[in-house]
């Protein structure tokens, strides 16, 4: 990190290993340019996340007390809070994308991520182009979908026609091969639940209707028809190579009438 002397005030960068430059905000006043060597000290240079999380949120907390005091500007108070996010918000990203690199995920942790991304973002002190926003912004996508997946691994779709197994199983897929979601080995296990219950619910529907046509077989005027019928039912639910003892026995009183 290097502070540069610009008319008066002290504007913060530092260098990629890309030799990128990142131009941080600009220190405005002495108490300003106090939190700012304090917030590259605690919270830049700390190692370790927790820590740095810890110390982001007392500097955070003694900044709004100076705000609750009166003793400091509106301005003063969000040039301040401008140098705790920018540099608390890339190790928080960091510590996100490294947790959805790994194979195990909780849901409380992930909302915690999601919860501090989003508090980041509502200080309102980061460029719409930085590439901050666009880091926490993901952070928050990926908990959202992580949200919505989890939501769908625990359902148990109605499907009364191929097609709709056939959709749930794109949907499963989808879910299954996105980044970094195809990471967690839990998700991607219930989410093959989520179609073996689909596969089970067709092939109850698809057995209701067979015993329901050999039900109308003793007095039919037509019974090639319903077998017909029933065959078209059985053959759609075999396409899916799932045999299930019910349809059977539904198709064979079918076919033995």
């Amino acid at each position: 990190m290097i502070a540069v002397a610009a008319i008066g005030f002290v504007v913060w960068h530092f260098v990629n290993k890309d030799d990128t430059v990142i131009v941080g905000p600009t220190a405005k006043t002495e108490y300003v340019k106090q939190v700012a060597d304090r917030a590259e000290r605690v919270i830049d240079k700390v190692g370790d996340y927790n820590q740095a999380k810890l110390n982001f949120t007392d500097l955070e907390n003694e900044i709004m007390a100076e705000k609750a005091n009166g003793t400091r500007s509106a301005d003063e108070i969000k040039n301040a809070q401008e140098f705790i996010v920018f540099y608390f918000a890339p190790k928080h990203i960091k510590r996100a994308n490294e947790y959805f690199a790994g194979h195990v995920w909780s849901t409380e942790e992930v909302t915690e991520f999601k919860k501090m991304a989003q508090h980041l973002l509502d200080f309102n002190v980061i460029e719409d182009s930085a590439a901050n926003r666009a880091g926490l912004n993901k952070v928050i996508t990926v908990a959202n979908r992580y949200a919505e997946a989890r939501a769908f691994a625990s359902s148990s779709p109605r499907c009364g026609s191929k097609a709709d197994v056939v959709a749930v199983k794109r949907k499963i897929d989808t879910y299954k091969s996105e980044d970094p979601l195809r990471n967690c080995d839990q998700l991607r296990s219930d989410l093959d639940g989520v179609y073996n219950r689909a596969i089970n619910n067709y092939a109850a529907s698809v057995a209701s209707q067979l015993n329901g046509i050999a039900n109308q077989m003793p007095t039919a005027d037509d019974p090639g028809a319903l077998r017909t019928r029933a065959e078209s039912i059985y053959r759609e639910f075999a396409s899916l190579g799932r045999p299930n003892n019910a349809v059977s026995a539904a198709y064979n009183r079918v076919k033995n009438y």
